[in-house]
């Protein structure tokens, strides 16, 4: 009997406590990302906010699981991958590649071992200026495989 109290708290601990409006600590996981497989490589596009204001930064990471059991080597660099920020009325916002001024880096992928590929930041202030936009937005990464991968955002007032 004595012990029952510590393990109710151990137990509560073990299964984990939720609670709306709890204070949690940053995450490594993103907000959004979406996947897909080419030849035997999971691409993963990711953003760690889906929901931006004007004093966020939109993180974007694509990143590349090599899911066969043979070592396979990508390619990264301004001629692997095009990106575009596009409004809801079809209006191109902000596109690339304008990183890597023309390097190209060999990535060597082990089997079930990932790599990121491009990792890019922009300030939402630099994106928009003073005010931003209030709406949705669409983010789309087309990787030189043919695999388009996209994600949906929302910019809220400053």
């Amino acid at each position: 009997m004595k012990y029952f109290l510590f393990t109710i708290i151990f137990l509560a601990a073990l299964i984990g406590c939720s609670h709306d409006g709890a204070v949690t600590g940053p995450s490594s996981e993103p907000t959004s990302s979406t996947s897909g497989v080419k030849n035997n490589i999971l691409y993963t596009f990711s953003v760690s906010k889906d929901i931006l204001g004007i004093s966020d930064t939109l993180s974007m990471e694509l990143t590349a699981l090599n899911q066969s059991s043979t070592v396979d080597t990508l390619y990264s660099g301004s001629n692997s991958f095009t990106w575009s920020l596009t409004n809801s009325s079809g209006e191109v916002i902000l596109s690339g590649p304008k990183i890597f001024n023309n390097l190209i880096i060999r990535v060597i992928i082990t089997p079930h071992q990932s790599a990121v590929l491009i990792m890019l930041e922009y300030s939402m202030a630099g994106i928009f200026g003073e005010t931003i936009q209030t709406g949705f937005y669409h983010l789309q990464c087309n990787i030189n495989n043919g695999l388009s991968l996209e994600l949906n955002l929302l910019c809220v007032g400053s």
